[in-house]
């Protein structure tokens, strides 16, 4: 998917949407065209590593891809920060909401947080994007909405276990080779979100087995799905299959399908994300 993208590569941009998703060490591009049977311009942009700073690479990825300037019918933006923390959703709103923030963050709780929030599923993430990156984005995409791609996935999650009477559900994205978030689900309330930072595969089927046993969960309840990186989803899922009563893989929704084959080689949240437009 890496490839440069010519400010003439659709005609009409007025009419697309364009969704990005920036991780630290790349930007994921879907320009969705207006009606489905058209092709959907999909890539994955590394960002320099030599870049004095992410925000820098960031940028120089934007500019070396011209189509990203177009003036498109709307833009949201998924971004990945550290600032980041899911609480219950009463947690989310009022004077504590920066402190709560501030104390996962690890950095000084009488900071002067602007918290952004998403609520679902009983909890909430509150998360914040560095100033500069906001600015930076703002002055780029006219009228850009901005969230947290972990909404995503922790909806995603609740969404496979939305009634009192439903089954469990465990939704493991392998976000890159070296982390992977876990999303637990039950009776439409979100029982754990978090992302892990893995070495190996056997890391990421560790704290799969032990968070679902510090939930409670035996092999028997529910399904885990796996998504996202395919390399370390499949190797994870050979290494825990022996475990779990019932594992399934994610595969492009019928929705997307439309779109063409770049939609089956999206990121997760963004997958998510374009389900909504």
């Amino acid at each position: 998917m890496e490839s440069r993208l010519p400010k003439d590569l659709i005609t009409q941009p007025e009419l697309w949407r364009c969704v990005l998703h920036v991780t630290p060490s790349r930007l994921n591009v879907a320009v969705v065209p207006p009606v489905a049977q058209e092709e959907m311009v999909a890539a994955s942009v590394v960002l320099n590593p030599d870049a004095p700073t992410q925000l820098k690479g960031l940028e120089d990825a934007v500019y070396d891809n011209p189509l990203l300037l177009s003036d498109f019918r709307s833009v949201h933006c998924l971004v990945e920060t550290p600032l980041c923390a899911v609480v219950p959703a009463p947690l989310a709103t009022g004077p504590t909401a920066p402190m709560l923030l501030a104390r996962a963050a690890g950095i000084d709780a009488d900071s002067d947080l602007t918290v952004n929030s998403g609520e679902f599923g009983g909890a909430a993430i509150l998360y914040k994007v560095s100033e500069a990156l906001e600015a930076f984005l703002r002055r780029t995409f006219f009228g850009v909405t901005i969230s947290n791609p972990l909404e995503e996935i922790g909806q995603a999650a609740v969404a496979l276990s939305p009634r009192p009477d439903s089954a469990p559900a465990m939704l493991a994205v392998a976000d890159t080779a070296a982390s992977i978030t876990l999303a637990a689900a039950q009776g439409g309330n979100l029982l754990m979100l978090n992302t892990f930072s893995v070495s190996h595969p056997a890391d990421a089927a560790y704290y799969l087995l032990a968070s679902r046993s510090i939930l409670s969960l035996s092999p028997t309840d529910g399904t885990v799905r796996f998504a996202g990186h395919a390399p370390l989803a499949r190797t994870v899922a050979n290494i825990v299959s022996p475990y779990l009563q019932s594992v399934e893989f994610v595969t492009t929704p019928p929705e997307l399908c439309g779109y063409g084959r770049e939609a089956a080689r999206l990121t997760y949240p963004l997958t998510r994300y374009l389900l909504k437009l």
